[in-house]
C-alpha cells in the first residue's frame, strides 16, 4: 500500500517516476504472486525479486537508500525458500530508512559451500529511536516455514550490535 501512495502522489510531481514504479512494481507482484505456490526458488531469482522491491523503494526514498551487494556468485544456483528474504528486507527499510533523514545502508550477502547457503541481511538502525514494536510476523513466519520445510528451528539468527541488525539465515542443501 506504501508503493501505491508513492506512486499516487508521484503522478502530479513527477509522472515519470511514477509511471517507473509502476512497472517495477508489477514485476515484483508478478513475481510474487508466480511463486507463492512454490517451495524452493535459487537465489539468483530470489536476489532479482529483492532487486524490485528495492528499485521501488529507491524512487521512494532516493539517496537515503543505499543496497550493497556481496553476493557470492557460486552461490546463485542455491535453493532457498520462495519470497523468504522479502519480510527482512521489508523490516530493514522499515527500521533502517522510515525515520531517517541521512543514507541508511542495507547490505545483502551470501556465501556457501555444497550443503549450505548463508544469506545475511544487515542495515543500520537508530537504538535511540522509540520504534513501535511490530507484531513480528514477518519473523515468525520465517521461523515457521524454516522449520517445516528443513525441520530445524535454529536457522535464523538474528544480531543487534553498535546500531546494525544482523539477520542470518542458514539453507541446507540437498
Amino acid at each position: 500500500f506504501n508503493s501505491l501512495n508513492s506512486i499516487s502522489s508521484l503522478t502530479m510531481i513527477s509522472p515519470e517516476k511514477a509511471q517507473e514504479m509502476i512497472i517495477k512494481l508489477s514485476e515484483f507482484l508478478r513475481y510474487s504472486l508466480s511463486n507463492k505456490d512454490e517451495k524452493l526458488t535459487t537465489l539468483r531469482d530470489e536476489i532479482n525479486n529483492l532487486s524490485r522491491y528495492l528499485d521501488i523503494e529507491k524512487i521512494r526514498f532516493g539517496n537515503r537508500l543505499n543496497i550493497i551487494y556481496k553476493l557470492d556468485e557460486k552461490c546463485f544456483d542455491k535453493k532457498l525458500p520462495s519470497l523468504i528474504l522479502q519480510p527482512l528486507i521489508e523490516n530493514a527499510v522499515k527500521y533502517g530508512v522510515y525515520e531517517k533523514t541521512e543514507q541508511t545502508d542495507i547490505e545483502i550477502s551470501s556465501y556457501c559451500s555444497d550443503n549450505e547457503l548463508f544469506v545475511s541481511i544487515k542495515n543500520q538502525y537508530d537504538a535511540e529511536f522509540p520504534y513501535k514494536k511490530g507484531a513480528g510476523i514477518g519473523i515468525q513466519n520465517i521461523f515457521s516455514r524454516l522449520k517445516i520445510i528443513y525441520g530445524r528451528d535454529d536457522l535464523l539468527t538474528i544480531k543487534k550490535t553498535n546500531n546494525v541488525f544482523e539477520a542470518k539465515i542458514e539453507f541446507p542443501q540437498t
